[in-house]
Order: C-alpha cells, then structure tokens, then sequence
C-alpha cells in the first residue's frame, strides 16, 4: 500500500486532494482509489494503461535522469511543503 507517514514526534500534516488520512492521530495518509480506474481494471481495459514495452522504455529514458539528480542532491536546494 502507497502511503505516507509523519513520526509522531512531529505535528500532524495537511493531506493533499485525492488523499485520506489512516488512523486519528494525523499522522499517516493514503491515496484514495479512483473508482473509475478500479473498474478499468475490474473490465480489463487495457487502453487506460501503460504496457510492458512502453514502461521498460519510460525506466530507460527516465532511470539516468534521476540517477543524475540523485547524484547530485547536495547541489539542490529543495523546498519542502
């Protein structure tokens, strides 16, 4: 499951659109599903997705990009929201 989790020792954080928070103490958020997507998938229709050659081509152009960033983290100031 996709989520993301605050520690507890920090305030609880405002959760983006298209998210839920899990728990009370406002300290973990999950995405919430796309019912329509749900049913894409439920019918099979493979129209609305990626397929296998296309995703190994997106990791082949992406995968030396962000490598490159990463190598490259203490040179960028990130702002965190």
């Amino acid at each position: 499951m996709t989520a993301v989790t605050a520690s507890p020792e920090l305030p609880s954080f405002k959760i983006p659109q298209g998210w839920r928070l899990l728990g009370e103490d406002g300290h973990k958020a999950v995405p919430i599903a796309d019912p329509s997507l749900l049913q894409e998938i439920w019918f099979g229709e493979k129209n609305f997705f990626i397929d296998t050659v296309g995703l190994l081509e997106s990791f082949r152009v992406w995968t030396p990009l962000l490598q490159d960033i990463d190598s490259q983290q203490d040179m960028i100031d990130i702002d965190v929201y």
